[in-house]
């Protein structure tokens, strides 16, 4: 068995950790902050089947459950996907980090908090900048989320784009029903969207995102939606939705979560998707160390790095040609909306979208997308 150490404590890195020391491997998980789970920095917005998918799901982190979401379009259509129980849930992140790290931890994964990892040498095996000192490691799996300094180290070509800011705030007074979550494509909205999140009939985590004006926007979307809200505070941190890079899947020195761009073009959530790519990650590294075989991560993970990429080019071509208003009056016109309510998956769009094609609405939604591109 290996010494591995797996850079950073959020969702990605503490799954990988928990895999591979069930593998039996002698884990070490570095994270440079004080406390698992903080800050935070997510909508905590998380499908059921993607938890259980990647081992995380318990109801003890649980603040809220969905049945659905409601699309707006900034006319005021609305597209409807929901179900008759509950396919989502919002979460208190940092609870749902530390039950990772508990799992982790009874597992026989070491957890050092407040350890920086400075730098990282793959001459003479992986090895991590750890105070001062060269440390080696029979593999190493970094997972430092948007951070990415060690990422870019390694990959400096490879990680172009830049991600974008999104501010989220949390309210109360929202008005809407507790049990959907709620999304705006408004004109002034060009980069993402707004969303809503309610937490219980009172309190819902509201944000969006944009490349400028971030929190002004914000505060003129609040002021228009939710005027008699009382905002109560706000964070801001940054978004992925250029879709997952195409390194850091091979050898004994590998890339989880978002630092590796595996988090969803649309919406750039990356709990779940992070979670079952640092699953393939550490079936990786132990083939190699055991076996001497590389390339698992990459075949592992073929399929989730095309469902990704088709997505992100699926968006890029509806929003440069028809417009994302426009795409959902047309899908909320064509009724397909009962297919993506039965089949639709919260963490693979692509492969939603592909599976409620073959039907009566999803004909006459692709005849009337195609009367509106010519």
């Amino acid at each position: 068995m290996g010494r591995v150490a797996v850079v950073g404590g959020g969702p990605a890195g503490l799954i990988a950790a928990r895999e591979l020391a069930e593998y039996g491997h002698d884990v070490t998980v570095f994270e440079e902050d004080e406390m698992i789970g903080r800050p935070e920095h997510c909508a905590g917005l998380y499908s059921i089947h993607g938890l259980r998918r990647i081992g995380a799901w318990t109801p003890r982190y649980v603040l809220n459950s969905v049945r659905g979401a409601v699309f707006r379009s900034s006319r005021g259509k609305e597209l409807v996907v929901k179900r008759h129980t509950p396919v989502a849930v919002a979460a208190s992140r940092e609870e749902l980090d530390r039950y990772l790290a508990e799992l982790s931890a009874s597992r026989g994964a070491e957890i050092e908090i407040g350890r920086r990892v400075d730098g990282v040498n793959l001459r003479d095996g992986p090895q991590l900048l750890l105070n001062g000192g060269w440390h080696r490691f029979d593999a190493v799996v970094i997972a430092e989320g948007m951070k990415r300094s060690l990422t870019k180290k390694l990959f400096g070509p490879a990680v172009r784009a830049s991600p974008i800011p999104i501010v989220q705030s949390l309210i109360r007074g929202h008005g809407l029903s507790p049990d959907m979550v709620y999304v705006w494509f408004e004109r002034y909205l060009e980069d993402y969207f707004a969303y809503a999140v309610p937490l219980n009939e009172e309190l819902a985590r509201i944000g969006l995102a944009s490349r400028s004006e971030t929190l002004h926007t914000l505060e003129r979307f609040t002021g228009e939606k939710f005027p008699r809200a009382k905002v109560l505070g706000y964070q801001i941190h940054t978004l992925w939705l250029e879709g997952p890079l195409d390194v850091g899947l091979e050898g004994r020195t590998v890339l989880v979560g978002d630092c590796a761009g595996q988090t969803k073009p649309l919406t750039g959530g990356g709990v779940v998707m992070g979670g079952i790519c640092a699953m393939a990650a550490a079936r990786h590294v132990h083939t190699l160390l055991e076996e001497g075989r590389d390339g698992t991560y990459r075949r592992l993970t073929k399929w989730i790095y095309y469902d990704l990429k088709a997505t992100r080019f699926l968006r890029d071509q509806m929003r440069s040609k028809v417009g994302m208003d426009v795409l959902i009056e047309l899908a909320a016109e064509s009724g397909i909306e009962k297919k993506l309510s039965a089949l639709g998956d919260m963490d693979f769009h692509a492969l939603s979208v592909l599976r409620s094609l073959p039907s009566l609405s999803g004909l006459k939604f692709l005849a009337r997308l195609l009367r509106a591109l010519i």
